[in-house]
């Protein structure tokens, strides 16, 4: 499956409200991928960067800091801590782990 193809698949899904699609595909793609090039491999990669938004939209919070976590690892020891894409993926973490804050956070009503 083509890397952009699939995330305007997913992307079409999230827009449609279908997220339990939209996560069964992208988890499908990612173990895909995984078995053909390995877990480290750059559309790997990509296919779990792409899992952690959907994770992060349909409210999986945790395990979308997890999968991004993986991809952040990876980015800094292969393309530095500067890299363009090692930085997108640490502003993704902090969008994902205040997501995760505002959703655990009390109610102050």
């Amino acid at each position: 499956m083509a890397r952009g193809f699939h995330a305007r698949e997913v992307g079409i899904l999230l827009g449609a409200g279908k997220h339990a699609e939209a996560l069964l595909s992208s988890r499908r793609a990612l173990a895909a991928h995984e078995r053909r090039f390995g877990a480290d491999y750059p559309i790997t990669l990509a296919a779990r960067s792409l899992l952690s938004n959907v994770l992060n939209t349909v409210g999986e919070h945790r395990e979308a800091i997890e999968q991004a976590e993986v991809v952040r690892e990876w980015r800094e020891r292969v393309l530095g801590p500067e890299h363009p894409w090692t930085r997108g993926i640490r502003d993704k973490l902090g969008r994902y782990r205040r997501s995760l804050a505002e959703a655990t956070s009390p109610d102050p009503n």
